[in-house]
């Protein structure tokens, strides 16, 4: 919200920016995100997130833009742009890419409790008045490559699957009517948020319940839907298992692997390093926490800032500006939290500050070094997999079986 309250496209567009050189730069490394996240940092990013703060009580209001669809509309486009294609270049849907980002948490998710089960009625006017017009402005401005669909359910009138309550990730009106169809994004593709697709599987409060305890009617009803990627608790096998039950298609399965690997070619992935654009290559240890991105974060600080009133007690005197050497007292729960200041997701080249320390403390850290050569890989000969004989098996199990030997 502070962003957005800059009201400042080219602050935003900066601000992704910074956000897309460094996540480049940090893949290019190879290095770990965080000292809790032992795993490598992929070019595929969550967010921004943009969903509509419509209660103090949400828990992730810390993330979000604005009540306003516009406004988050127009922060999510610029900020898009500078995540995906820096600040000069102007986006088009098969430009090469910094990275991926997926806008989410898609749509209408506006509470954090009981949310693997949380549903509503959303009408047809507000669905196209409240919760898409932001997606939308970043998808066909700025080429977002996709969505994180999120653990809503919705019962929206007029639309496949009414009265019921369907579930984001399978929902077919959102995923494919509205982004693939009607705003044109053949080529987006839509992640599951973590643990969305066997919440359908699971029932209320831990889950939706949408497909009764099956777990392979969720994975095929999610991709059926116009699902590409499933966060977390999906194997191949349940996959397989659905093409063998009649419940999706080889061809579904294709178009979600295509798109997907689609997005990859647009990151360079496939590329020799020589065709890649020059700044790709280029980005490392000396583009982490560098002055310049410390002041862009400094600057939407003093751009977004609102001061209500400035007034000291009841004299009427101003409070600001402070003299030199004055002395501020903070106290209270969050003087020195982390999350109240920065929320719960951050990099490691942060030194994270609180309120107590962030006016003494170098908020960032010395970029890392860069990690040495690996050893070469030593080559071998392909493994070829075979199938064991199957007779007197079930075909549930023989299938259960040749998944197991090609997968690994």
């Amino acid at each position: 919200m502070l962003q957005s309250g800059a009201f400042n496209s080219t602050l935003w567009r900066t601000h992704g920016r910074v956000v897309g050189d460094e996540m480049r730069a940090i893949n290019n490394l190879m290095t770990t995100s965080t000292p809790l996240s032992p795993g490598r940092v992929s070019l595929a990013g969550h967010g921004p997130d943009i969903n509509n703060p419509r209660d103090p009580r949400n828990g992730r209001n810390g993330e979000l833009s604005s009540e306003d669809p516009f406004l988050s509309g127009a922060f999510a486009a610029a900020y898009v742009r500078g995540m995906q294609f820096g600040e000069g270049e102007r986006p088009t849907v098969n430009a090469t890419r910094r990275m991926l980002a997926s806008l989410k948490h898609y749509t209408a998710y506006s509470r954090e409790t009981d949310r693997m089960g949380s549903q509503g009625n959303v009408s047809m006017f507000d669905l196209w008045d409240t919760y898409l017009p932001q997606y939308e402005q970043a998808m066909t401005e700025s080429f977002a490559a996709g969505t994180m669909c999120s653990y809503f359910s919705m019962r929206v009138e007029g639309t496949p699957g009414d009265p019921v309550y369907v579930p984001s990730c399978a929902n077919s009106y959102i995923l494919t009517e509205v982004v693939r169809n009607y705003w044109g994004r053949p080529d987006a593709t839509h992640l599951s948020d973590c643990g969305a697709v066997i919440n359908m599987y699971y029932p209320t409060p831990k889950g939706n319940g949408y497909t009764k305890g099956n777990m392979v009617a969720a994975a095929a009803v999610a991709l059926n839907a116009g699902m590409d990627q499933n966060s977390n608790t999906i194997s191949p096998s349940h996959l397989w298992l659905a093409l063998a039950q009649g419940l999706t298609t080889p061809a579904a399965v294709y178009a979600a692997a295509g798109r997907v690997l689609a997005q990859r070619f647009r990151l360079g992935h496939f590329d020799p390093l020589e065709a890649l654009p020059p700044p790709l290559l280029r980005f490392g240890a000396d583009d982490i926490g560098t002055a310049a991105n410390r002041e862009a974060a400094a600057e939407g600080v003093r751009q977004g800032a609102v001061l209500l009133k400035n007034v000291r007690g009841s004299g009427g005197a101003p409070a600001l500006p402070l003299a030199v050497g004055s002395r501020i007292l903070v106290v209270g729960p969050t003087a020195l939290s982390v999350t109240a200041s920065i929320g719960d997701i951050y990099g490691a080249s942060v030194r994270p500050p609180t309120p107590r320390n962030s006016t003494t403390a170098p908020p960032f850290l010395t970029p890392p070094p860069p990690p040495p050569s690996p050893a070469p890989i030593p080559c071998r000969a392909p493994f070829v997999p075979t199938v064991p004989t199957t007779a007197g098996r079930s075909p549930a199990r023989q299938l259960r079986r040749r998944t197991w030997v090609a997968t690994r």
